[in-house]
C-alpha cells in the first residue's frame, strides 16, 4: 500500500508541469488514508486528471487505471485515492503492506476470475459504455 500511495503522491506532485492543476491535499475520509479537493483536480474522459495507476500481474500483463478507476468520490468537494491499506497484519507478513482493490477499480471492466486454472482475466469495456448496459443474460 505504501509504495503505491508514495508513487502516486509523486506523480501528481509533477503533474502541474505537464499543464495539470495543482491538487490540493484535505484531511482524508475513512477508511481512505489521500483525499483531495476536487476544485484543484482536472477532469477529462478518463475521470480526474490524476496519474494512471498500473498493476503488473504475471504473465506481462498490466491492468492500467485512470482516474474514474482510481479515485472515488466521498462527499461534495472531496475526491480520495480509491485504494484501502489492509489492516489486521504485521509488518514482515508476507502479506504486508497491501492495497486492497475493490469496488472503484473494477468499474468499468469485464472480470474474469477462472477458479480451475487458478487465474483472473480483465478487459475494459469499450469507451462509453458501462457494465449497466451489459447484457449478462446472454443473447435472445
Amino acid at each position: 500500500y505504501r509504495p503505491l500511495v508514495d508513487a502516486f503522491t509523486k506523480a501528481l506532485a509533477a503533474q502541474p508541469a505537464n499543464g495539470a492543476p495543482v491538487a490540493r491535499a484535505v484531511k482524508p475520509v475513512a477508511p481512505f488514508g489521500l483525499c483531495y479537493d476536487t476544485k484543484s483536480l482536472g477532469n477529462n474522459l478518463g475521470g480526474y486528471w490524476v496519474p494512471n495507476v498500473g498493476l503488473a500481474v504475471d504473465g506481462g500483463s498490466d491492468w492500467a487505471m485512470t482516474g474514474k478507476n482510481s479515485m472515488v468520490d466521498v462527499k461534495p468537494g472531496t475526491a480520495c485515492v480509491a485504494f484501502v491499506e489492509m489492516k489486521g497484519v504485521e509488518a514482515g507478513d508476507g502479506r504486508a503492506p497491501a492495497a486492497i482493490l475493490g469496488g472503484a477499480q473494477m468499474e468499468d471492466f469485464v472480470l474474469d476470475f477462472d477458479m480451475e486454472k487458478k487465474r483472473l482475466g480483465f478487459s475494459r469495456l469499450p469507451q462509453f459504455t458501462g457494465c449497466s448496459s451489459f447484457n449478462f443474460a446472454g443473447s435472445t
